[in-house]
């Protein structure tokens, strides 16, 4: 027969609670932030004190609505973080108690008037992928933070799976390097930080377009991982290492023998088990013999003018679809890519590729509406800490969307709008505290300076998309696309 668990708490049979009481004693239990877990196990162990618990649960609802009162102010000169506290709990619940429910989790979140959907969440969600490494798990925590690129997300789940297998002693696991192909400002280095999040390993970004051989001064692959294993040196030899911008080697017309060097370097990391690192200048530094064998590995880049040879390769096969540039790349193969110019070599070390797409106006739209980690998910917690409901119009979201779509950098413009937009209102913080404050699109062009010129919804007044392609800078053809985004949303 099954037991029932409340918050991961079961109960000893013989307790003569109802089943309502048992809920609410677990779950003001776990949202007090003064009491331990060993305690809490003290108590529900021993039937007689729940059952005498109910002016235990009096008090607990006095403390958690008195934490859930305090003022911003108030939690700095108590150096309390609630949102802190609480992840720290719940990972000590996890391992002691059970694991609660993220409907409990809510539940227990409104109580304190913290963010529910948060680290708490995502804390369960790591908990279910280290002990059940399956793939969907691992979907489930990146789709949380990357929006649009669903091929990535899977096949970068696919790894961590095996990652994780690795990092519990399968080391008989053969080893892929993973490519992923994507213009900037897509989420490439975003994916393997969450990557690394999951797995609970260190991260390490080796921006290759720095990179020179060993023997000169600046930054080479020994360099940089005898840091990485300098700093984590438990759990190292498990980090996700990114070799990011390695487009760039083949592009930046390196001197030859200078390139053979770090080529040479990239080949020792892909295949040998060991390395020799160091990481100073210092010829008198003590280097670092350490295991590299069990590092998931993944080399990124923009890769401009792949889309070409693709398109060029399918239109040549007779490929019976109409392709571009941009779409071509999702059929690329290892071939392409030594035909665009990258070393053999390497190619051969490839396992996996991932294609990350363009990012158009409905992906930044959605990114600044639903990912954990948006620029506006930011704001909204950071006005949570002066008790401000920070929320945006239908018509905002649209209005930045549009922003970032022509800017053409990526999601890094997110950033970038948002503070401008948000920076009149911290300066005024004290008028909004205790309010609910909601950005509209005439917020965002009067604090950015742009005069209100409605996007047109007809294209046969020409009036109108003249004078809004004069105001925003952009060409007919850009227009278009843009119209033709907004008409299918």
């Amino acid at each position: 027969m099954e037991k029932n668990l409340f918050f991961g708490i079961q109960y000893p049979d013989n307790c003569n609670v109802d089943m309502e009481f048992k809920r609410e004693l677990a779950g003001y239990l776990f949202a007090s932030p003064t009491t331990t877990v060993g305690e809490v196990l003290d108590l529900v162990q021993n039937p007689l004190l729940v059952e005498t618990s109910d002016k235990l649960v009096a008090q607990l609802k006095l403390e958690v609505d008195y934490f859930k009162n305090l003022s911003p102010s108030e939690r700095y000169d108590m150096d309390l973080n609630l949102e802190e506290t609480l992840t720290t709990k719940l990972k000590d619940w996890i391992e002691s108690i059970g694991l609660p429910t993220e409907e409990e989790i809510t539940i227990a979140s409104n109580w304190l008037g913290i963010e529910s959907d948060g680290v708490l969440t995502k804390t369960i969600l790591q908990h279910e992928f280290l002990n059940e490494p399956f793939p969907e798990f691992a979907i489930n925590y990146l789709l949380r933070y990357i929006i649009g690129q669903n091929q990535c997300v899977e096949n970068v789940s696919l790894l961590l799976c095996d990652q994780l297998f690795r990092i519990r002693g399968a080391y008989d696991l053969a080893r892929e390097v993973h490519l992923i192909i994507g213009p900037s400002g897509v989420g490439k280095t975003s994916i393997m930080l969450k990557a690394s999040t999951l797995l609970n390993v260190p991260f390490l970004r080796i921006d290759c377009s720095q990179l020179v051989p060993s023997g000169i001064i600046g930054l080479n692959i020994a360099k940089a991982l005898g840091r990485l294993f300098r700093q984590h040196k438990k759990n190292a030899h498990h980090s996700v290492v990114m070799l990011d911008e390695i487009d760039k080697l083949f592009t930046a017309k390196k001197v030859i023998e200078e390139f053979s060097g770090i080529q040479y370097e990239l080949l020792n990391l892909l295949d040998d088990n060991r390395m020799v690192m160091n990481d100073s200048n210092d010829r008198w530094s003590e280097p670092i013999d350490m295991n590299i064998s069990n590092l998931m590995l993944v080399m990124s880049g923009v890769f401009s003018g792949l889309g070409e040879v693709v398109m060029n390769r399918l239109i040549n096969e007779r490929f019976s679809f109409p392709v571009n540039p941009d779409t071509a790349l999702r059929f690329v193969k290892t071939e392409d890519l030594i035909q665009w110019g990258m070393a053999p070599e390497l190619v051969g070390r490839i396992g996996s590729i991932s294609v990350m797409n363009t990012l158009d106006f409905q992906d930044f739209s959605r990114i600044l509406r639903f990912s954990h980690d948006s620029a506006f998910q930011r704001h909204k917690r950071k006005c949570g800490l002066y008790q401000i409901d920070l929320q945006m119009a239908d018509d905002a979201f649209e209005a930045i969307a549009h922003l970032c779509l022509n800017a053409d950098i990526g999601v890094r413009n997110l950033n970038f709008i948002l503070n401008k937009v948000m920076r009149e209102v911290y300066l005024n913080i004290r008028n909004f505290q205790g309010k609910a404050f909601v950005i509209t699109k005439q917020f965002i062009e009067q604090q950015l300076g742009i005069s209100s010129i409605p996007f047109p919804s007809d294209l046969s007044n020409e009036s109108a998309v003249s004078e809004y392609l004069s105001r925003h800078d952009q060409n007919m053809d850009d227009f278009l696309d843009l119209y033709n985004d907004t008409k299918n949303t």
